[in-house]
């Protein structure tokens, strides 16, 4: 296992550019930002959302929503699991663009979030009684819905929250997947200058009182004046951060908003536990990790990283942390990676898109 990282900012931004100006030059994105604007709801929305929603039931009983993207001649098969507070609707650019480099994709939302059964009684509280909840209903969803059908290679894009919830699954018994990318994966939560161990002390306590389905202090509902798409702290692309903003709006049920004190906790133990068991991941990782992350840190992914047995870590240079909402070449190079990445594991060749 080798950890990837350039020796300097400098470097990664000057090997960025040129890799890039390589990729523009080879016209091999699909969507650009320019076109995007116009075609995100007139068009990437609608064709997800025209694609028949199914679900099935997950860890007792709550109803897990998931599509099925697929077509003739398609190389392989790609499990999108998003991050926190997001959905397949709001994944449509990335479904779109796996769907133009022939592969099939599915695509569920994690319980209590997107068009998956919600936990609590305030639908906007984002909550989960343990993480553990999210692997075994990722489980079901391989195994009981998508291998019987995907003859070819399976392969698995997780985001943050989505990469801990298929860390933990790696970390079990059963070889479901050919390899795995994640983007900013979260192994580790930004505490912005409070000590951990003051950050665990304050949850745990919490939790004691009994308010592990409240917000946690300083939450609340969805509150449109707060959503601030020109402040976003997760991508540089002031049109992605509008599109997720005004997906918001147009679709009010996918609405997640502050996180419960249960959530939380959880996110704490739970990524402990994936980085202190990542030795028992053989499945083959490339990890994107965003340079100017400040919602989950970087330390545990590097110890994640260099503790399993096949594990790639690149630094997206001037990323935030939704490395695949960014800018074009900062997505588009991630995009490339990813894909590179499962056509070197598959023994195929790699993929890349055309512009429609």
């Amino acid at each position: 296992m080798k950890v990837y990282a350039a020796a300097s900012n400098l470097s990664l931004v000057i090997g960025c550019m040129f890799v890039g100006l390589f990729l523009a030059a080879s016209a091999v994105f699909a969507v650009d930002e320019h076109s995007l604007g116009q075609r995100y709801f007139a068009e990437l929305v609608p064709f997800v959302q025209k694609e028949v929603k199914s679900t099935f039931s997950g860890k007792g009983g709550v109803p897990i929503a998931y599509r099925m993207f697929r077509h003739v001649g398609a190389k392989a098969g790609i499990v999108i699991v998003h991050g926190y507070s997001e959905s397949t609707l709001k994944n449509a650019e990335l479904i779109h663009d796996l769907i133009m480099a022939n592969y099939n994709v599915y695509s569920l939302d994690l319980r209590g979030m997107g068009e998956s059964g919600r936990l609590l009684a305030n639908p906007q509280i984002g909550h989960v009684a343990a993480f553990s909840d999210y692997v075994d209903d990722l489980r079901t969803f391989v195994t009981m819905v998508l291998k019987p059908m995907e003859t070819g290679d399976l392969f698995l894009i997780g985001h943050s929250t989505g990469g801990l919830a298929s860390a933990l699954l790696l970390e079990q018994p059963g070889d479901l997947f050919k390899a795995v990318a994640w983007s900013a994966p979260m192994f580790g939560i930004q505490s912005r200058g409070v000590p951990y161990w003051l950050a665990y002390a304050g949850i745990w306590t919490a939790i004691k009182l009994g308010l592990a389905e409240h917000y946690v202090l300083g939450l609340g509902d969805y509150d449109a004046k707060d959503d601030r798409p020109e402040k976003s702290h997760v991508t540089h692309s002031l049109l992605r951060a509008q599109n997720a903003s005004e997906l918001y709006k147009q679709v009010p049920q996918l609405r997640i908003w502050g996180t419960s004190y249960g959530w939380v906790y959880n996110a704490l133990i739970f990524s402990q536990q994936a980085v202190d068991h990542a030795a028992e991941v053989k499945t083959p990782i490339l990890l994107l990790q965003a340079e100017a992350d400040v919602v989950v840190s970087s330390v545990p992914q590097q110890i994640f990283c260099e503790r399993a047995k096949n594990c790639r870590l690149i630094v997206a240079a001037g990323a935030m942390h939704e490395i695949l909402n960014e800018t074009d070449p900062i997505r588009d190079l991630a995009l490339q990676q990813m894909l590179d990445f499962f056509a070197a594991h598959a023994n195929a060749t790699p993929a890349t898109f055309k512009h429609p």
